[in-house]
């Protein structure tokens, strides 16, 4: 069934007898010009297409890679200059601390030196003017006095002051009054001394101011002071104990309204002057320690309190 109806019909002389049709000359050169030009334009636009796509790629590819690594590159720079400018940032902070550092060492140094040297000078001229003969005047002597003792005591020594230990206020003192002189913490120049040496330790910045000198009379000179003090804890243990219990723990509550405060004592002194052998032999003192104390408690019944059982009497003379 499968074989060709007509096979019979198409034997081999039949077909050899088939003659071919030839075409046109003009038809078959154009139809073959047409053949070769086809398949010349088909090869010569699919054999470039065919190489061109993986080209095209590849070079997609190359420029990928080429951003990918100039973009890497700049990334790459702006962190490195970011990590520089926090370093040369972290350097600049520490040169300026250590700036800062230094200058507060050189200064606190320098500080400290002049501090000695100011000193020395203060000890140097203290000296000096215990070194003086005193002369045969009241005013010079008591004026003398109260220099030398303008910020309490202030034991010069021969390190700071270059002068033999024996220039001090105890060699001007011997020398401008009576050895027996009377005053108000009893007789004699190492007791008034005392009363200095007592002042300073127990009081914070203690400086007496001679206000103004008066001629009372001929062998009286009235001087006008003031003495300004602070209230520290050593005033409270040593001139007010009676503030604070002896474990130490309990205290008044006055303790807290005294303690770093600054007073001013006024105080008028009367110096009797003996022409005769030119020297001081009595200081009559009249302070008033009432007055700085209702200032700073505020009323009369605290400033009772506090000076009843104290070291210190009202006229500003240690018990």
């Amino acid at each position: 069934m499968n074989s060709c109806l007509h096979r019979e019909l198409f034997s081999d002389d039949v077909i050899g007898s088939v003659i071919l049709r030839s075409m046109p000359a003009k038809l078959v050169s154009g139809a073959a010009i047409e053949i070769r030009t086809t398949h010349f334009n088909q090869g010569w636009l699919e054999a470039p297409r065919l190489s061109r796509v993986p080209n095209e790629r590849e070079e997609k590819c190359k420029r990928s890679r080429k951003f990918d690594g100039e973009f890497a590159q700049i990334v790459e720079g702006i962190l490195g200059e970011k990590d520089r400018q926090r370093e040369l940032r972290r350097l600049r902070q520490l040169r300026y601390r250590k700036k800062k550092d230094n200058l507060a060492k050189t200064l606190e140094k320098d500080t400290k030196q002049l501090q000695v040297e100011i000193n020395a000078l203060q000890h140097r001229h203290q000296a000096i003017l215990a070194a003086m003969p005193v002369k045969e005047t009241a005013w010079n002597a008591i004026a003398q006095y109260f220099h030398l003792f303008r910020y309490g005591y202030q034991p010069p020594t021969s390190s700071t002051t270059g002068l033999a230990p024996s220039c001090t206020r105890l060699d001007f003192m011997r020398a401008a009054m009576d050895v027996n002189i009377l005053h108000g913490s009893g007789h004699g120049v190492e007791a008034l001394l005392m009363h200095w040496k007592r002042l300073s330790k127990f009081f914070g910045d203690v400086e007496c101011r001679l206000i103004s000198l008066n001629q009372d009379t001929e062998d009286w000179v009235v001087a006008t002071t003031t003495v300004s003090c602070t209230i520290t804890e050593a005033t409270v243990t040593n001139v007010f104990p009676h503030l604070v219990a002896n474990d130490g723990y309990c205290r008044s509550p006055l303790v807290d309204k005294l303690v770093g405060r600054r007073m001013v004592v006024q105080n008028s002194q009367r110096f009797e002057w003996d022409c005769a052998f030119g020297r001081i032999v009595r200081i009559i003192d009249q302070y008033d320690l009432i007055t700085p104390m209702l200032k700073l408690l505020g009323n009369l019944q605290d400033v009772s309190t506090v000076l009843s059982n104290a070291n210190i009497r009202p006229d500003f003379r240690f018990a």
